[in-house]
């Protein structure tokens, strides 16, 4: 019996979905999925109401075409299917128990994620180009407007949480989400149902209350956009708040039961070790360059890693810092670091104080 044209394309359709998929978990990703790529309206409608209600504090950036976010095609006008990707960067149960000096979110005791996913996804189109010549192919990571968690959710990935995270059941939601946009045509993946049930730990935990609802997020309140998104000054209400953290905030996700399962880990951190002591010996931004050009820190910049630092240890309020912390303040010329290391002079003289007085 002769097959017709529909089921030969059809099985080409699903041998192809299965290679792309194997290809990409021997090119180092830990998930793979795909989906279509139909304009994303519930994505679309959820961050409008977002941006509406001005939860998206200076990030001015997410105002630009929201609706382009939803729509894969004003990425790539051909794109017929995404083959969305997560790399775990979960470090271990062993990381979860450790107290050290500074603490900073998972991510970013690696190396900047995104050149590392970027070669990884270069050269798994390179491979995929050889099979499918003249295939058109897009890749993005956290860098092009698209609602990746929404279509990660929609490619089988994963589902979004209360805690607006995307949550894999066995490698719970350290993940780092990325994607190829392809003008294959592939068979997608099926959404993953929501399966938070009735639990509300991160509701619970977020120390500022940016977890206002069940799946909404206050990014203003949120001490991860405080650390890295926000430019100015940390209000003084949220900085105690910090406490010994000087990049994110992970608290949501280290409630979460689905992190206290997850299997595999990462073995490459790079800043587990990373101290005060370091950060305030960087006196220029050509010592800063030299110390962390391949990690998260050097997006954001000396003056907000300084700033950062400045604030941990002022809630440390161990006297050890006191030489520093009054250099940085006679010495720098941002101010935004002279103002958050005399905070730090001063918490640490109020510890002394009622101290001395006990």
């Amino acid at each position: 019996m002769v097959r017709s044209a529909w089921s030969v394309f059809k099985v080409k359709k699903e041998e192809s979905t299965v290679w792309i998929k194997k290809k990409a978990l021997e090119a180092g990703f830990d998930l793979a999925g795909i989906t279509g790529v139909s304009f994303h309206k519930k994505g679309f409608l959820a961050l409008q109401d977002w941006l509406d209600n001005k939860s998206h504090g200076s990030m001015k950036y997410m105002e630009r075409s929201p609706e382009n976010r939803a729509d894969p095609a004003a990425l790539l006008s051909t794109g017929r299917s995404i083959i969305m990707l997560g790399t775990s960067y979960f470090p271990g149960q062993f990381f979860l128990k450790t107290k050290n000096e500074i603490e900073t979110a998972f991510f970013a005791l690696f190396p900047d994620y995104h050149h590392a996913i970027r070669k990884k996804m270069t050269l798994l189109i390179k491979e995929l180009q050889v099979l499918f010549p003249g295939t058109e192919f897009k890749s993005f990571v956290d860098s092009s407007p698209i609602l990746e968690k929404a279509f990660a959710q929609s490619a089988g990935l994963g589902f979004i949480g209360k805690n607006t995270l995307l949550i894999n059941e066995n490698l719970g939601s350290y993940l780092f989400l990325s994607g190829i946009l392809t003008s294959l045509e592939l068979v997608p993946d099926s959404p993953v149902k929501n399966s938070c049930g009735s639990c509300k730990l991160c509701l619970k935990t977020c120390p500022t209350g940016a977890l206002e609802q069940s799946y909404y997020l206050k990014a203003n309140k949120c001490l991860s956009y405080q650390t890295i998104e926000q430019k100015g000054m940390i209000p003084r209400s949220f900085r105690p708040l910090l406490k010994n953290c000087i990049w994110g905030c992970d608290l949501c996700q280290r409630a979460c039961p689905y992190n206290q399962r997850i299997k595999i880990k990462r073995d490459d951190a790079v800043y587990e070790n990373l101290g005060l002591k370091k950060i305030f010996s960087l006196s220029s931004p050509h010592q800063f360059e030299q110390e962390f050009r391949d990690s998260v820190f050097f997006r954001g910049g000396r003056n907000i890693l300084m700033r950062n630092a400045c604030i941990a240890a002022g809630n440390l309020k161990d006297r050890k810092w006191l030489s520093d912390l009054r250099h940085l303040r006679e010495n720098e010329n941002d101010p935004l670091i002279r103002e958050a290391a005399g905070w730090a002079i001063s918490q640490i003289k109020k510890a002394g104080i009622r101290r001395d007085k006990s």
